[in-house]
């Protein structure tokens, strides 16, 4: 499989912040604080739905990680063609771009 080709992770997202009746939340690296994402445009009230939203987007690459980790450790014990080890390679490959 392609290597992510994006910034190196960890990310981290920051607080939702209101700005005039949108939240705003911002995923970094760490611990170098490089801008990876701005997550805007929820309406005042959705906090909690933005930054849940904001909180998946900053684990992704700790669970870009652990997926293909997990692939490899079934793959050497035998457990090539599961339907769940499909629809991860599946995934993995939207990240990466390779669909």
């Amino acid at each position: 499989m392609k290597e992510f080709k994006g910034t190196k992770g960890p990310w981290v997202c920051s607080k939702p912040m209101n700005f005039s009746g949108a939240v705003v939340c911002f995923i970094e690296s760490a611990p170098i604080e490089k801008s990876v994402a701005q997550l805007r445009g929820c309406e005042t009230g959705q906090e909690a739905e933005a930054g849940a939203n904001a909180k998946l987007i900053a684990a992704a690459p700790e669970l870009l990680h652990s997926c293909n980790e997990l692939i490899e450790l079934l793959s050497f014990h035998g457990y090539n063609n599961s339907t769940e080890i499909s629809e991860a390679k599946q995934a993995i490959n939207k990240a990466l771009g390779n669909e």
